[in-house]
């Protein structure tokens, strides 16, 4: 079969951006903002002697705040871009919208890439000062901590009791190091896997190739078969470098996943949308795709993915509509849970 070429022009539609769930969050944030203003405006309430009388006023005022900036952050962030510009899914006849089914992909809650414009062309990359200030937040929460709790520990009635001041100190300073250091070390581990597990994309500026590093769990099932349109190497640290010429690229396209794994209480769902770079093939099947987003945030997906696919001259197929979303769920019903996954 011969390779499928780009098509250097096609037809460009409108679609909503669906965010499945949004009622619920739309429902809490209505119930808790009514709540707060019936029991703020209320002219009397019942307090028992335990507590002080502002106390309720206080509680149902923290209430309706806490609904109403979640009302306003979900307008703010959806109502002004729920509409999105892209090419016919169907554009490329056997091109499936259904999601690339990767043995321990993992869901991130937030936007984990970017573009970023470098002074030999430009990359599609981790967002590395979100992750770098996370891990320097966690930095000083956890010496913060540490100290305090030590220092609760230490001078403890117990302690005190029974050890010498210094040996009391000392107690304390290493049981907060044995217990939250390990937790503080295994939350950095975690940030620290985000980056490492996410994919850096670079184009160069004569723009002939493009350079997918991905990480050393990353596998394609048919990875033996694309050897005639992508050149594999491996760096030091054991990470994959995919070459691919950017005149193989084919398209961007944004699918929905109902995203199911298998975990200690059972399964465990969520929804999200994942990112796939389209590459031609020249083997029978005519299409390599090769994920390179997975996340919870539908909108920043969106618009990043039809940005990606602008930078590099490619069709955005996108399929994240109402009706995508419902035929996913179909799919998804018959689908196994993903082995080693994770959503974080």
């Amino acid at each position: 079969m011969p390779p499928v070429e780009r098509i250097p022009d096609w037809p460009v539609i409108q679609s909503k951006i669906h965010v499945p769930g949004r009622w619920v969050l739309l429902t809490v944030g209505t119930i808790f903002l009514l709540a707060g203003l019936a029991g703020f405006t209320a002219p009397s309430i019942q307090v028992p002697p335990a507590l002080l009388a502002w106390f309720p006023k206080l509680f149902f005022a923290l209430l309706g705040t806490l609904g109403g900036l979640t009302l306003l952050l979900d307008i703010l962030k959806h109502v002004p871009s729920r509409t999105i510009q892209h090419a016919l899914p169907e554009m490329y006849p056997g091109l499936y919208p259904e999601p690339v089914l990767r043995p321990g992909a993992i869901v991130y809650g937030h936007m984990t890439h970017e573009l970023s414009d470098q002074p030999d062309g430009w990359q599609y990359q981790p967002r590395y000062k979100i992750i770098s200030s996370s891990q320097r937040c966690l930095t000083g929460f956890g010496i913060l901590f540490l100290i305090v709790f030590a220092g609760l520990i230490s001078w403890s009635q117990p302690f005190r009791a029974h050890f010498h001041w210094t040996l009391s100190v000392l107690l304390g300073v290493s049981i907060t190091l044995v217990g939250g250091g390990t937790v503080l070390a295994i939350a950095w581990q975690i940030i620290q896997r985000t980056a490492d597990d996410l994919c850096l994309l670079k184009v160069s500026s004569d723009e002939k190739h493009m350079e997918l590093i991905v990480p050393a769990s990353f596998r394609l099932t048919d990875a033996d078969s694309f050897q005639d349109v992508v050149r594999v190497a491996t760096d030091p640290s054991g990470r994959h470098c995919w070459k691919i010429p950017l005149k193989a690229v084919l398209g961007i396209q944004l699918c929905p996943w109902k995203y199911c794994m298998d975990s200690a209480d059972g399964k465990t769902t969520t929804w999200a949308v994942q990112g796939l770079l389209v590459v031609s093939r020249n083997q029978a099947a005519p299409f390599l795709r090769i994920p390179i987003l997975l996340t919870g945030d539908f909108v920043e997906a969106a618009r990043l993915m039809e940005q990606l696919a602008e930078k590099l001259g490619v069709p955005f197929l996108f399929s994240g509509d109402a009706a995508a979303w419902k035929a996913e769920a179909l799919r998804a019903r018959k689908r196994p849970p993903v082995q080693g996954g994770g959503i974080l």
